[in-house]
């Protein structure tokens, strides 16, 4: 039998080249060296267009320098959808789970209680949401100050004084920022 060598397709820019090979992220992996820490009741967001379509049985997060203190009430990972007009609608999440980002430098993957389909050219918004009455945990992401950072699309978001995530958000109830924290969906 001969030879036959594998050949695939160069991406169209760097980023692309450097995906996960299993599920999506809401932030390229290789742009994540600073953290983002967690505030206590604070629905953070990172938005992104999906390049796969694909079915999300499992969310995931990654932790930074600094864990979760013990004894948070709530730790969630949720995925909103995203309209046209950046309004948002909870499709998917992980059931609250207070083990969720105890260990520093970890990857999390939590079972989403509601599969769906990912399509490709959708937008979503990855959300991360901590409840608690000590430290939060450093999420590992992009913390930075991006120009821009309230124009269309928009990267970053946050919304304070929740004590779970919402079935939904309109646009203008929560903040942009220039911060991302890096997680996804896998199949």
């Amino acid at each position: 039998m001969p030879f036959t060598q594998f050949v695939q397709s160069p991406p169209t820019d760097y980023f692309s080249g450097q995906a996960l090979a299993v599920g999506e992220s809401a932030l390229p992996r290789i742009n994540c060296g600073t953290g983002i820490t967690l505030v206590s009741g604070t629905i953070h967001l990172s938005f992104w267009q999906a390049v796969k379509t694909e079915p999300v049985n499992t969310l995931f997060t990654t932790t930074a320098g600094t864990a979760a203190a013990a004894t948070p009430t709530l730790c969630r990972i949720g995925i909103y959808s995203v309209d046209a007009n950046s309004n948002l609608t909870l499709i998917g999440a992980c059931a609250n789970d207070t083990t969720i980002w105890n260990t520093t430098f970890a990857r999390f993957n939590r079972a989403n209680t509601t599969p769906f389909l990912k399509v490709q050219g959708q937008r979503y918004a990855h959300a991360v949401i901590i409840v608690t009455a000590v430290a939060a945990p450093v999420m590992r992401g992009y913390n930075g100050s991006i120009v821009d950072s309230n124009q269309l699309p928009f990267l970053g978001g946050q919304l304070a004084g929740q004590t779970d995530l919402l079935p939904t958000i309109a646009n203008g109830v929560y903040s942009t920022i220039s911060s991302m924290s890096y997680g996804g969906t896998t199949p």
